[in-house]
Order: structure tokens, then sequence, then C-alpha cells
């Protein structure tokens, strides 16, 4: 041992010895007594126990039983892992850890699990509204805004305004609370005679909530509609007395009665091959002429055909308002001088067939005629810095004030102009809901989380609205915003990003596109509207699905990417592979028991899959996982298995209490990170096989009334970031004890 390395083991037992035995940490922590376990909103900034540069003193805890004959070592590490690793060229970034075995599972008594309780020391989330749409009321005077980030449809009067000053204009009324069922919503519609309140939900929701022009509060909707999964807008035809619903994937457009409800069947679809339908997402419906337009990202794919995703250009399609299956467009708006990037919602003046388009990432609203078609640019374009849009995804007309309403996904508020509004004019009136200097985090249901070690950022994908990739700084905090963003049409992403990859060796962000049946690459340090390095798609990569390919994994030390897939294998494609390539190896096959669940209308998620370079190992979850068939269990592979080959170790079993999340993790000491029941993250060793229970969890949903969705780790920090969709926040605890 050189003596640097002496004196470095030797300062690490002069603290560790005083830290074991009095479970003493050196960080900033939680004030425990102030947090409420029951809720979110307990939990915030002002709760964040300060730093006292000294140690702080947590709880004094009887040590565990270690067993006959064991000699004392600090949690996580035993006598081989106290040394500080030296660099070694021949194995890279990961060489050291090698010299450091797995903590040995027979090490702590059997069946023990320890709750490791301290709550977070840091939450990243965003406070305000996140508009994503707005319609308006001319007949009371309302307009009402669709909060996506805290579950709540707000209603002001047309006339507000707030001042430059004020921090924020309050609404006159707020529909929120469990009993609304309201979750991601997207589209809204409101009665022009009753105003009547239609939202549409746009994930796991699956329906359409209808409340009444009084609601207030917590209450229940008048009724609710089952509709398909990932719903995205609304329009109605009211002479015909028919509302429209856009579907995002498989795309398609359903029309039922406009009083429908329960479980009521649509009236007719439009769905196909032949449909133009691609990633379909606002509606607009022109009932004087008789027309309908859906606007189209371009993502596209058949989730029960390997190979088949390819990218197109965003386009709008226009039907007869009574087109039903696969029916070809009329005509169709497509090419550059459209403008159109990541169209969101529509509206249609039938008095003179312009159609508005909120033009998310064009930060802009683009007014087409309703004649228009091909490679046309339109005719009108409110953009530029006086008009207060950023990324617009709402519009509504109101025809009887002759005005424009355009809510804002990028700082919490809406703004009117003028009916005939262009170029780079203020609007006429604005609500905020936020200082008028936010930036918002555009949060669309946060599901996973991976870390750039070399910047220290924390990549958060969107996997509803707005699906973009940000990057925080690792301290980030309530309300701050994002470094960097990737965003826009030509990064290629869509949702349903479940998970995404961070790989340190070659310094690149890798995440599916599952809509066209694509993994992306990007630069490390991608920002913007910044296009993929790397595409791999095609036939030959056996890429199938959609829910189905929404995991993706990289071996950090060779830079593989492990995809797991609707045919219940995994495919492993080589660094730098690009295109239509085949996968340099496959794992799956009885033997393997890999089994996931089964691609219905493109859902059917898939378990998350780990790489452990530092034991060279595989962890493949399978089973009851994300809708499997059977008992969950966590699957142990050499890290280069392929073909039918049976894991090496299988972690199964009541005691496991596994349960499934969007992501997994592994720890450089060898300890798994995974869902456990009861809304926590369990913690398994590497060495550990058949029905064995968690060494520890992080009861998340106890400590904070979120769910659990996804897992990322920071090993330098000894940090443990855990994603919540269901409240858009991103979790960070600290937790010595696995490092």
């Amino acid at each position: 041992m050189t003596n640097s390395a002496k004196l470095v083991l030797g300062g690490l037992l002069a603290v560790a010895l005083p830290t074991f035995f009095l479970s003493r940490v050196e960080l900033p922590r939680v004030e425990p007594a102030k947090v409420t376990p029951s809720g979110l909103a307990a939990i915030s900034d002002t709760n964040l126990r300060q730093a006292t540069g000294s140690p702080q003193l947590v709880s004094i805890r009887e040590l565990p039983n270690m067993g006959e004959g064991c000699t004392w070592e600090p949690v996580g590490v035993t006598s081989s892992m106290m040394m500080i690793p030296e660099p070694r060229e021949d194995y890279g970034l990961f060489a050291g850890w090698r010299d450091r075995s797995a903590y040995a599972s027979s090490s702590l008594q059997d069946g023990q699990t320890s709750d490791v309780t301290r709550p977070p020391v840091r939450m990243i989330r965003d406070l305000d509204p996140i508009y994503s749409s707005v319609a308006v009321d001319p007949v009371h005077d309302e307009v009402i805004l669709q909060d996506n980030n805290l579950w709540a449809t707000r209603i002001f009067n047309r006339l507000d305004n707030t001042p430059p000053d004020a921090p924020r204009t309050e609404p006159k009324r707020v529909i929120q609370g469990v009993n609304t069922e309201i979750q991601f919503s997207g589209g809204l519609y409101v009665d022009p005679k009753s105003g009547d309140i239609y939202s549409v939900e746009a994930d796991t929701g699956n329906k359409m909530t209808v409340f009444s022009h009084e609601a207030n509060g917590n209450v229940k909707p008048l009724r609710h509609l089952k509709t398909p999964h990932r719903g995205y807008a609304l329009a109605v035809d009211e002479e015909q007395e028919e509302i429209f619903l856009s579907v995002e994937y498989p795309p398609k457009v359903v029309v039922y009665r406009k009083n429908a409800s329960d479980n009521e069947e649509a009236i007719r679809r439009l769905e196909g091959e032949h449909t133009g339908l691609e990633a379909a997402h606002g509606i607009a419906v022109d009932s004087k002429a008789k027309l309908m337009f859906v606007n189209n990202w371009g993502n596209a794919s058949n989730f029960k055909i390997q190979g088949s995703g390819r990218f197109n250009p965003p386009s709008i399609a226009i039907y007869a308002s009574n087109a039903t299956g696969d029916t070809a467009p009329l005509r169709v708006i497509q090419g550059s001088k459209t403008q159109l990037n990541w169209a969101a919602g529509m509206a249609i003046d039938p008095d003179n067939g312009d159609l508005y388009v909120a033009n998310d990432m064009g930060q802009s609203v683009l007014v087409f005629k309703e004649t228009d078609k091909g490679d046309v640019a339109p005719s009108r374009v409110i953009k530029g810095t006086k008009t207060g849009l950023i990324n617009p995804t709402g519009v509504s007309l109101d025809l009887k004030n002759k005005e424009v309403w355009v809510s804002n996904l990028g700082n919490s508020s809406a703004v009117a102009y003028p009916l005939n509004a262009t170029g780079n004019l203020a609007p006429l009136r604005i609500i905020r809901s936020a200082p008028r200097d936010k930036v918002g985090l555009k949060f669309g249901k946060t599901e996973a989380v991976a870390y750039d070690s070399k910047r220290q950022k924390l990549l958060v994908p969107n996997c509803v609205n707005h699906p973009q990739i940000a990057a925080f700084s690792r301290l980030a905090k309530e309300n701050t915003p994002p470094t960097r963003t990737l965003e826009g049409q030509k990064t290629l992403i869509s949702r349903t990003m479940h998970d995404l990859a961070y790989d340190p060796t070659h310094d690149e962000i890798v995440v599916t596109s599952p809509l066209t049946q694509a993994i992306l690459v990007f630069r490390g340090g991608a920002n913007g509207e910044e296009a993929p390095i790397r595409v791999i798609q095609g036939p030959h990569t056996q890429i199938l699905g959609v829910g189905a390919m929404d995991k993706v994994t990289v071996d950090p030390e060779t830079g593989e990417i492990y995809l797991p897939t609707a045919k219940h294998n995994i495919v492993v494609f080589p660094y730098g592979a690009n295109g239509d390539v085949a996968p340099k190896r496959v794992l799956g096959g009885p033997d393997t028991q890999i089994q996931f669940a089964e691609q219905t209308d493109g859902s059917g998620n898939v378990p998350p899959i780990r790489v452990d370079p530092v034991h060279n190992l595989l962890v493949v979850p399978s089973g009851g996982f994300r809708g499997g068939r059977g008992s969950p269990a966590l699957l142990i592979f050499d890290r280069n298995a392929s073909g039918n080959t049976p894991p090496m170790r299988v972690i199964r079993g009541s005691k496991t209490q596994l349960a499934g999340s969007q992501q997994m993790a592994i720890t450089p000491q060898g300890w798994i990170l995974c869902g456990a029941q009861g809304g926590a993250i369990g913690i398994w060793n590497i060495n550990d096989s058949g029905d064995v229970a968690p060494r520890w969890k992080i009861p998340v949903t106890k400590l904070t009334g979120l769910n659990v969705n996804g897992v990322g780790i920071d090993p330098a920090h000894q940090e443990v970031m855990i994603p919540t969709g269901n409240g858009n926040v991103i979790m960070t605890f600290y937790f010595p004890e696995i490092f």
C-alpha cells in the first residue's frame, strides 16, 4: 500500500467509526421533524437543513447482528474495498472498481430489511402551473387553462390582465383534487351554451372528463368517457353534436356522441396506413365547410411489424368531417415552408377558413387557409420577442370578441391577440400564474433520470407532453430552470421515453424513439434542436414494438447498447452502430427465463435492464414486471451472454418484494436498485439468489406521498435520484450505505 493510500485509509477509519456507530452524516440533511410523509407539499426548499460544517446526528440504533466470527466493517464496504483504487489503463474508466469485491450476500443477516427513512435532500419540481391548453367561454367571459403539472383546471375572467410587477393573477375557480380524476389532461373544450368543460387525459387515465360550468374545488366530474390510450386534443361539431378526439399512437381520430359517457363505443374511427396520420396531435373541425384538420409530427411505425419505423416531415392532413376507416386525406400541408415544428393545438375560424396552429418549438402561431395544400407558407405568423410566446401549445378563438387566445407551456401564462394579429406584436392582455421572468420546466410526466457524470447534470426526459430531455445541475431544486434542453422536430425524439442512458466513456446520450422503433444517440452536451449523431432503425435491427421498446441501457465501458424487445429477448448493438444494422448478439429463449409483457395497442412496457461493467454482469427483470406473466424476478446473466443461455442466478419469491419500475441501477459495489412493493426502491446484491429479501428499502411513498417510477445513481456524491411521473418531481436521496 502506498503512503498516500495509508493516509487516506487512516482518515477513512477515523471518520467511519464514529459515523457508523452514531449513524452520522456529513452532508446537508432535511429536518425529519418538519416533514409530513403523507404529502409532497410539506417537503420544500424551506425545509432543507443548511450545512453546518460538522457532522449531524440523525439517529442512534442497535447494530445489526453481523454473524458469528465477523469483524466490523462499514456498511457496504469489505476489507478489500477499503483501499482507494488506482486507475489501470487496461480497464479504462471502471478499472479501479475491479479491485473491490461486491459486498457478500452472507455478510448481512438473512431476511433482514432496513428502511432508509432519510427524506430527500433535494427535489426538482415546478411549483407553478404548466399550461398545456386553453379554451375561451365568451358567454360567461371566462378563460379556462389546463394545468398539466399540478393536475388542475383554472378558470379566469376573460378581461384579467396581470400587471408587469404582479407575481400572478389568481383564478376565480380551480378544479383540482383526487375526486376530479384530472391527471395529464391536454385538450380542452367549452360548451358554447352550457359552459360545461371537457378535458381529455393524455396518458394512463384513458378518459375524457366533463365538468359543469360552476364546478370548483375537489369535485367529481358530471360524467366521464373511456377513451383510447394517448389521447391528445378535442374538437366538437355542434351541428352534428359529435366530439372528435385525436390519438397520438397508434394514430387515429375517434368520434363519439357529444354526450357520450362511461364505456360508450365510438360512432366511427379514422385510422390506417392510408390516412397519413403519424403521431396525431392537434385537431379542428369546421362544421360549416364539413372539414376536419389534424396535425402530425411524422413519427410513424406499425408496432406489430419489425423495423417498420420511419421519420417523416410534420404535416396537417385535411379530411371530410365524416371520414371513417382507412381514408386518405383530401389534401396535405407539408414541407419546409410550413414552419411546422412540434405543432400542437389548433382552432378554425368558420367565417373565413383561417386555421390557427400553436407551433410549440417554432415559438409561434401559424395561420393557414383551410384550402391550402402542399409546401405552402402560412398566410400569417405571430412570432417575436414582443409576443410573449414561449412554447405555445394551446389555441382558442373568441369569435364574439374577435380575439385569439394562446396558452404557453414555457412560462405559466396565456396571451390574447386580435383575431387578425400578425408579426411581432405585444398581446392585448396576459394572464400569468407565475412571476414575469418565469422559466418553466415544461415537465410532462418525468419517469426517468440519468446522471451525466462529466458535467454533473441530471438528464430528465418527458414521457407525455413536450417530449424534451432537460439537463439540470446536480444541486438543482424547486423552480430551478434546466441548464439546457434537447427538444424539437430535428431531434427525432418522441413521447413514451421511460428510460435513457448516459455513456461516460464516449460522452453520449442514448434514448429510444418508441413511436418510430429507433434508438437515438446524441452528443453528451447536445442542446436545443440538435439532431442525433447516430440512429439505429430498420428491419435488420430486429426492433419491435412501441411500449415494448421504451427501455434502453448502455454498457458504460464498451458503449454497447442493450434493448429489450416485444419478442421477449434482448438485442445488443456494438458501439458506433448506425442505420439498419443487425444486432451484435441476441439473448433470448426458454432457458433464459426472459418473459416480458405482451404488446396490445402499442402498450405493454418492458422492464428496465442494466449492465454491471465492474463484475461483468447483466441484470434483467422478468415475469410479473410491467404487466408480464408470472412472479417478478431478477435474472442475473454474464455480461456477454447470448442465445438461449440460462441465468447464473435468479432472485425470485415472496420475500423479495419485487415490483415494477421504469428504471433500475447497479452501484459499482454490486448493489441492485429496483422497484419494491409499497412504493419503494429495494436494494439487493448481485450475489443474491433465490427468495431473498432486500437489504434496504427507501419507502418513497411513505416519506413523500409520491409513487416511484425510476431510479438513477451518482456514486461520486453517494446519491440516489428517484423520479416520479405522477408528480413531475425528481427526488434526490443521500444513501452512503450502498456506495
